[in-house]
């Protein structure tokens, strides 16, 4: 196998598969809404979203958004077109304000199992360490639906705190989701 290089937030490691991580910004809003809408569609319980009540796909509302803050940035892979996301924005209220909450992961089916969402929650997490002074956690939910998921974010460190049942439904049908935590270091 060839190895590649990723580059995540301007440092490269090696992978098999070339590709660029990094923060989205309001040009990107185009390629983002159309692979969200995508990812809605073709994995409706892996989200809470759905694809027709999804603030995340109205393309004037993600073109003013994404790069507009340090506090709530979603990044993208790039293999040369977008073809992954994951979000992280820091909670709001000032007792929560030591929590980051990873979401919207997402990598296309024929760019996975090739490091990139790795990458991409490593670029998160990064983000939440070097940009979000104080997080100390950060939290993402999973559904019992997205089993690779899950065992991404194990091999990332994420630990399952809880199992909400029921969490969603779809179709008629209830879904868990696992709700899991990973602990910063203190800096």
């Amino acid at each position: 196998m060839v190895v590649g290089r990723i580059r995540v937030n301007g440092a490269l490691r090696e992978t098999p598969v070339a590709a660029t991580i990094r923060m989205l910004q309001s040009a990107d809003a185009p390629a983002y809404v159309a692979l969200r809408q995508a990812m809605l569609a073709a994995h409706p319980v892996a989200f809470l979203a759905s694809p027709d009540a999804d603030l995340a796909s109205d393309l004037e509302r993600m073109q003013r958004t994404l790069g507009a803050s340090e506090e709530n940035v979603i990044f993208g892979a790039f293999d040369p077109e977008l073809v992954g996301t994951v979000g992280i924005f820091r909670e709001s209220h000032a007792k929560t304000a030591h929590r980051a909450t990873i979401w919207g992961m997402y990598v296309v089916p024929a760019a996975r199992r090739l490091g990139l969402g790795r990458a991409l929650v490593d670029a998160a997490l990064d983000h939440g360490q070097r940009h979000l002074a104080g997080v100390s956690q950060v939290h993402l939910g999973v559904s019992a639906a997205a089993p690779g998921a899950r065992g991404l974010y194990e091999r990332c460190g994420f630990r399952a705190w809880g199992v909400e049942p029921g969490s969603l439904r779809h179709a008629g049908r209830l879904y868990d989701e696992t709700h899991m935590v990973l602990h910063l270091p203190v800096r």
